[in-house]
């Protein structure tokens, strides 16, 4: 039976796939000599689905991945039927649509493999009641995870064949709770978890640990974009993406363009895989600030300031010891403003609301830099270090090759 690697996808948004996890397909393609993303894109209806950004492929150098789009269940059924598949799981838990293709993947030759290696912070460390929309959200989402782990534990879904986190207290406690189950043991045809075997790895950022401080440049200052439009915010406030667009917009170029006259420095923002490049682009191209998509690691380096809201990717800047700003708004309710509040509670950052007038200057980001360096340590020796130096993504090739051969 031939060992095949690929990413299974319901595809609305593929270029977001490309971005979030490019690194990881650029090693197992390099492994194993071949990789496939599979979409169910085909089966959606009505849905707007984006178009495959081939330049963008380009530029994240796995232009020369494969592809499978299946039409129907039997063109699925007969692509994997001479297969042994490891899948990596990228088709979401928490909306029923998505729970046709668990069942769907759902064969003994089929093992899902789930990465985790960005560093976010998870949303269960907020208790967000705010608003009636928001505490139906949350309830929604628990009685989701609940129905899908009975459907896992009978098997009617697949597990999680092979689960690769960064976050070590999840790890953790994964680890803690299966030692006092037995009844799989004695019960094999069921899954009591949901995750069949589990590993700590390096996050994402961990190869800047070791970096000569040399090597790094601060020669521009970055804003990290976490989309506007985000459809989590819709599913728990009632909210216009419309008027806010022009309020959100007019704020953001406000505070980089005060950050431009401190520093002296060009200004770009770093856009999340999700956003709309172009709705960017025809507002601040205008005014001189340049965007740009698929690049953010490589700006992280190269920053004196980085600038965000909330972000997995600040990571990067915490390894790098990079001075942040935590930009704080109400435009998008409660629960965003609980998330930044969160990063900055925990990294004790420097914080400005972006309505407000802004009172910065060297010798305050300096000072509130040097304040937060300690905690820049400590964050990431209890949340992400390992306890060996290998990456995150060469310990993911290393075990698959483990359970494929």
């Amino acid at each position: 039976m031939k060992k095949s690697i690929c990413l299974f996808t319901l595809g609305e948004d593929l270029n977001k796939i490309f971005i979030v996890h490019s690194k990881i397909i650029l090693e197992l393609k390099k492994e194993f000599g071949s990789f496939t993303i599979i979409s169910f894109s085909n089966f959606l209806q009505n849905e707007e689905v984006k178009k495959i950004d081939i330049e963008l492929l380009k530029k994240l150098n796995i232009s020369d991945i494969e592809f499978f789009f299946p039409k129907t269940k039997k063109d699925f059924n007969k692509y994997v039927e001479d297969k042994k598949i490891y899948g990596i799981d990228c088709m979401g838990i928490n909306y029923i649509k998505s729970w046709k293709f668990r069942r769907i993947v759902n064969k003994k030759n089929i093992s899902l493999v789930l990465i985790l290696d960005g560093g976010y912070i998870s949303n269960e460390v907020i208790i967000p009641n705010i608003g009636i929309k928001n505490i139906f959200y949350e309830s929604k989402r628990y009685i989701l995870r609940k129905i899908y782990r009975l459907l896992v534990l009978i098997n009617f879904f697949p597990p999680i064949f092979i689960y690769f986190d960064c976050r070590k207290n999840i790890v953790d406690h994964f680890l803690k709770n299966k030692k006092f189950h037995y009844i799989e043991k004695y019960f094999p045809f069921l899954n009591i978890f949901n995750i069949k075997n589990i590993y700590h790895i390096n996050n994402k950022s961990f190869n800047y640990s070791n970096l000569n401080e040399d090597t790094v440049s601060e020669n521009k200052i970055i804003f990290i974009d976490g989309n506007y439009k985000n459809e989590e915010f819709l599913f728990r406030e009632n909210l216009d993406f419309k008027e806010i667009e022009q309020y959100y917009f007019k704020y953001i170029s406000k505070v980089l363009k005060k950050l431009e006259e401190i520093y002296e420095q060009k200004v770009e923002i770093c856009l999340h895989p999700s956003s709309d490049e172009k709705t960017y682009q025809d507002f601040f191209n205008k005014i001189g600030i340049h965007v740009s998509k698929g690049d953010t690691r490589e700006k992280i380096f190269q920053a004196s300031v980085v600038l965000f809201h909330e972000s997995s990717a600040i990571i990067d800047a915490i390894y790098l010891k990079k001075k942040i700003i935590s930009l704080k708004t109400d435009l998008f309710g409660g629960y965003h403003s609980e998330r930044v509040e969160l990063y900055k509670r925990q990294l004790n950052l420097l914080s400005i609301d972006i309505k407000d007038d802004i009172d910065l200057s060297k010798d305050r980001i300096n000072k509130k830099h040097n304040e937060c360096i300690p905690l820049y340590e400590k964050y990431l020796n209890k949340l992400y270090t390992n306890d060996d130096n290998e990456k995150g993504s060469e310990k993911i090739v290393r075990i698959l090759k483990t359970f494929i051969n």
